[in-house]
């Protein structure tokens, strides 16, 4: 048995995170994953009765696919880039620094390339794994702006946010779809192990978008930190 979040959008626009038990099934494979979805669906659906949508690459919907952090992308005025990709890269560390150096010069031909994306998404992560694991991080540097450590997954949301309100590669309409739900999962996030969860930027995108306050908290980083943080 596993112990899990769902990240649920009540009927007042709150966000609820609530856990469930489910059946667990070990191994990295697209059917084991599979069958733990499932499985955490299913313990989901017995507590409110209302179907959940799985945001990772492993998910059965092509929406959660292209929700996926590895898939998501946002335009900047230096190119084109992944969450994943931007995420990686602004981690500022103790001792080893910014790492905006790991950023690729990505076309726009390369975002709708999902094979590379993935890729490009996987090589950032990887380039970072030593230091997560030998220094600690100190904030967050991107393209010269620095963002504030703390709410811990702060830079992490605004990011994710911000991408998926872009129409590139036709994420307004993969938007649109995604506010649809009223609870999200990612099978990947594992809350004693990370902090981050592109499940739960997925239901803080939708409690601003139905309480018509997406478009304030988008436009910049201190409006975004008042309404989702009360910061």
């Amino acid at each position: 048995m596993a112990n899990r979040p769902v990240f649920y959008v009540n009927k007042k626009n709150k966000i609820e995170t609530i856990y469930c038990n489910f059946r667990w099934f070990p191994g990295f494979s697209y059917i084991q994953k599979n069958k733990s979805i499932n499985s955490l669906s299913s313990a989901f659906r017995n507590k409110k009765n209302i179907d959940s949508l799985e945001v990772s690459s492993s998910s059965s919907s092509e929406t959660g696919i292209n929700a996926s952090a590895f898939n998501l992308v946002l335009d900047t005025k230096q190119g084109f880039y992944t969450v994943e990709q931007l995420f990686q890269a602004g981690k500022d560390f103790y001792r080893n620094g910014e790492q905006s150096y790991i950023l690729n010069n990505n076309s726009i031909d390369d975002i709708y390339n999902k094979r590379l994306k993935n890729k490009l998404s996987k090589n950032a992560k990887y380039s970072v794994k030593i230091l997560n694991n030998n220094d600690y991080i100190i904030g967050f540097k991107l393209f010269n702006k620095k963002f504030p450590n703390y709410p811990r997954d702060f830079y992490y949301n605004w990011i994710y946010c911000c991408a998926l309100n872009q129409n590139v590669n036709n994420q307004i309409e993969l938007s649109k779809q995604i506010v649809k739900y009223d609870a999200f999962t990612d099978i990947n996030f594992n809350p004693q192990k990370s902090i981050n969860c592109q499940a739960k930027a997925c239901a803080i995108f939708t409690s601003l978008y139905r309480s018509n306050f997406l478009f304030k908290a988008l436009q910049n980083p201190k409006s975004f930190l008042k309404l989702v943080y009360d910061i």
